[in-house]
C-alpha cells in the first residue's frame, strides 16, 4: 500500500482553473509533457486532477477525442455547456440548464464521436471538481451524458461496473456523518460486502468489523480522498503493481500480516484489499478494473 498526498504535486493550470493532477499517462500524452511526479496510467485511467475553479472561472470550450470523462462535485455547484449535455450553448442564466450539484457525478461518454464541452463556475466563491479521464472499450456505445446521484452512506458506481460493459470501474464511497456519530461503539460498525470473498471467511482472522471492506480479489485499487479521514489496514501487505510511491505516511503493524495507514484529505491511495475505518465524515474516488467486466463489446 501507498499514500502519497497530493501537496507532493505542483500546482498547474489553464483559463480560470487550478489543479493538481496526479496521474497523466505519459504514453497517451507524451513523456515530454508530464511532470516528474505525476504518475502513470492506472490501467484504463490516463489522468486523474484534483481541480478547483476561480471565481467566474471556466475551461472554455474544448475538444477531447477517445476519452470518457468523469467529473466530481464534493460541494456547491458546476455548469456544463457541451455537445454531450443538455446545456449545449445555453447561459446559466437560461432555464433547464446542465447544473451538476454538490454530491453529483458527471459522466461523458465519448461513443466513437468526441466531446466538446465547457465547465463554468458561475459564482463568485472557488469551486472544486475531481476529474478522471478514461479510455472507453473498443466499439463502445453511442455518446451519453449523465448526471448521477451517490448514497449518503456507501458505494456508487458511477463508471462501468453494473453501469455498462467497461474495463475500469468509478465508484464514490461516501461514509455518513450521522451513522459515525450515532455508534456507541465496534458492535455497531456497519459493515459492507462488494464481494463473495469476505462471506466465505478470509478476513475472518484479520478483523470482523469496519465501514468498507474491498477484496483481494478485486485487484488493485486507486483512491482519492476529497473529504474526512481515518485508517486503511490491508491484511496482505505485499506489491502494489509496481507503483513506487515515495512521500508515503504510515508503518507497517509490525506482525508482517497488516499494513496499517492513516489517511487524510488529499491522499492518492493505492491499495489491494483494505478495509476501511473512518474517524469523520469521509468522501473518496475509488477505480480498480471492473469485476463485472465482459469482453464483449456494446451494441
Amino acid at each position: 500500500m501507498k499514500i502519497v498526498n497530493e501537496e507532493a504535486f505542483e500546482i498547474s493550470g489553464f483559463g480560470g482553473v487550478r489543479e493538481r493532477v496526479l496521474l497523466l499517462d505519459r504514453a497517451t500524452f507524451g513523456a515530454g509533457r508530464v511532470p516528474d511526479e505525476c504518475f502513470d496510467a492506472f490501467g484504463g485511467c490516463v489522468y486523474l486532477a484534483n481541480a478547483w475553479f476561480l471565481p467566474g472561472g471556466e475551461t472554455g470550450m474544448h475538444h477531447h477525442d477517445g476519452m470518457d470523462i468523469v467529473s466530481v462535485i464534493p460541494r456547491g455547484r458546476m455548469y456544463h455547456q457541451g455537445s454531450h449535455g443538455t446545456g449545449y450553448n445555453k447561459s446559466p442564466n437560461d432555464d433547464g440548464g446542465n447544473w451538476v450539484n454538490a454530491g453529483q457525478t458527471q459522466l461523458q461518454r465519448d461513443g466513437n464521436k468526441g466531446i466538446r464541452h465547457n465547465e463554468l463556475n458561475p459564482s463568485d466563491k472557488v469551486q472544486p471538481m475531481m476529474q478522471v479521464w478514461i479510455k472507453p472499450e473498443p466499439g463502445s456505445a453511442a455518446p451519453e451524458y449523465h448526471v448521477l446521484d451517490s448514497e449518503p452512506n456507501g458505494l456508487t458506481c458511477v463508471y462501468g461496473g453494473e453501469l455498462f460493459p467497461a474495463r475500469m470501474r468509478v465508484d464514490i464511497l461516501r461514509l455518513d456523518s450521522q451513522r459515525l456519530n450515532s455508534r456507541a461503539g465496534d458492535d455497531e460498525r456497519v459493515m459492507h460486502e462488494i464481494s463473495s470473498a469476505e462471506r466465505h471467511g478470509d478476513l475472518a482472522a484479520h478483523t470482523s468489523r469496519f465501514d468498507y471492506h474491498f477484496s483481494a480479489d478485486e485487484g488493485p485499487l486507486l483512491m482519492f480522498v476529497w473529504q474526512g479521514r481515518g485508517e486503511i489496514r490491508e491484511p496482505q501487505a505485499g506489491s502494489t503493481d509496481g507503483f513506487d510511491g515515495g512521500n508515503c505516511n504510515g508503518n507497517s503493524d509490525g506482525n508482517g500480516n497488516v499494513d496499517v495507514r492513516t489517511f487524510q484529505r488529499g491522499d492518492l491511495i493505492f491499495a489491494r484489499g483494505c478495509d476501511v475505518y473512518a474517524s469523520e465524515e469521509c468522501g473518496m474516488m475509488v477505480i480498480r478494473e471492473s469485476v463485472c467486466r465482459t469482453d464483449k463489446p456494446e451494441v
